[in-house]
């Protein structure tokens, strides 16, 4: 299990990506440069630039790169040049080589997912189910909003991921310019969007309806931003909404659910998952070379995970996808995470039965939220037929029961 203690992790980014700078190291936005002046001699002479450039900081040394190479990173410098800016000292980049892992097989999806963060859960499905959801921010597309008591384990998976391939941002309490450059990452993890002021929340609102409304490009609003360009590219970019459950906030009407409005509910599936992780961590006196012993998994998890991100479709199985009434955004990314939940399945009742304990997550987090006495939640039987059970919550009792497919045929629409 030492594999997968976060120094073991952290120091195995630090071995492989050493010489590289990559879009953890990006600072606080892209800047316009007109000019940066370079020491020759006892002299300064001065360069004309006129573009816009991504400061980026690995360690004491500060870098600029070229706007137009930022998803590029990471990559090896291979020329750059000491400058002056703004009093400052920069290496300019002028020639860099890129750093990929070649996209190669090792695993199977399914391997894949239960060997990485192999740590003793309370849960160990709903754990299960939040890797899965996880992998598929990675590898395609979701806005989701994910909320359990504290020690669940929401940040161990991303941060995990990240220290393997990069490419996902996480932020506390964000603020608009932090949202925007973040945005650059392929994943984005909101960690606790509440007690935010009323103008922190209207600056944040555009960002959260455009990424959540699947849109292909973000106009920036951040005066931080007013010096660099007015678009960003999200077209692949997941936003995940990170939070605890409602009992664990001293203002209920506070929560995101309370304040948001409707439409930025209606772009972010929620769930809520339950228990925490156990794993009992021991010391590791030398982390570097637990890190080195398992270089060779790690550098295989990574391949596996960017085949993943070029030949997903093809490792689809011929199952048919679950209609659990939901519509609108909350279906696309349900179905999408349910696409991943296929990868993983052995067999097409495995697919069935995860499936639903997902609906199941979210209708956890909408009885949470609302207290609802009347919800109807789906189920599967022996047999694998589907139906729908309407439980009044008060009474912890199944009111009424009904198989799919005689609801379907009767024409009553109404759950």
């Amino acid at each position: 299990m030492n594999k997968w203690d976060y120094k073991v992790v952290g120091k195995f980014n630090d071995i492989f990506y050493k010489d590289l700078l990559q879009k953890k190291h990006m600072g606080d936005g892209e800047k316009f440069i007109k000019t940066v002046n370079t020491p020759d001699n006892e002299e300064s002479i001065e360069e004309e630039l006129n573009t816009f450039f991504y400061p980026l900081v690995r360690g004491h040394q500060k870098f600029l790169l070229d706007s137009e190479c930022i998803n590029d990173l990471p990559v090896f410098v291979t020329k750059s040049d000491r400058v002056g800016y703004k009093g400052e000292g920069y290496n300019l980049i002028r020639g860099y080589e890129t750093a990929r892992f070649k996209p190669e097989k090792k695993f199977e999806f399914r391997q894949m997912i239960e060997d990485f963060a192999s740590m003793n859960h309370e849960k160990n499905e709903d754990f299960l189910l939040w890797k899965i959801i996880c992998f598929t921010s990675l590898i395609d597309r979701i806005n989701v909003r994910i909320s359990s008591a504290p020690g669940f384990g929401k940040d161990s998976i991303m941060d995990l991921i990240n220290d393997l391939v990069g490419s996902i941002g996480i932020v506390q309490k964000p603020t608009i310019a932090k949202l925007e450059y973040l945005s650059l990452n392929k994943v984005l993890m909101v960690n606790e969007l509440m007690n935010l002021s009323t103008q922190e929340y209207r600056d944040i609102e555009q960002y959260l309806l455009s990424v959540g409304a699947f849109k292909n490009s973000y106009t920036k609003r951040s005066r931080a931003g007013s010096q660099g360009k007015e678009d960003y590219d999200i077209s692949k970019l997941s936003l995940v909404l990170s939070y605890n459950d409602v009992d664990c906030y001293p203002d209920p009407e506070a929560y995101f659910d309370k304040v948001q409005t409707k439409q930025i509910k209606e772009r972010f599936l929620p769930f809520r998952f339950n228990g925490a992780i156990t794993e009992v961590f021991p010391d590791i006196p030398d982390p570097e070379k637990e890190a080195n012993n398992n270089k060779d998994y790690f550098v295989s998890v990574a391949r596996t995970i960017k085949y993943f991100e070029e030949n997903w479709r093809k490792e689809l199985k011929p199952y048919s996808e679950l209609n659990l009434g939901l519509t609108g955004r909350w279906k696309r990314n349900f179905d999408t995470i349910s696409r991943f939940i296929n990868l993983y399945a052995r067999n097409e009742a495995e697919y069935k039965e995860l499936c639903l304990t997902l609906y199941k997550k979210h209708m956890d987090y909408l009885e949470m939220v609302y207290e609802s006495k009347n919800l109807n939640r789906f189920t599967l039987d022996d047999k694998g037929e589907m139906g729908f059970q309407k439980i009044d919550m008060e009474e912890e009792a199944i009111v009424e029961e009904v198989n799919v497919k005689e609801w379907k045929d009767s024409g009553d629409k109404t759950w």
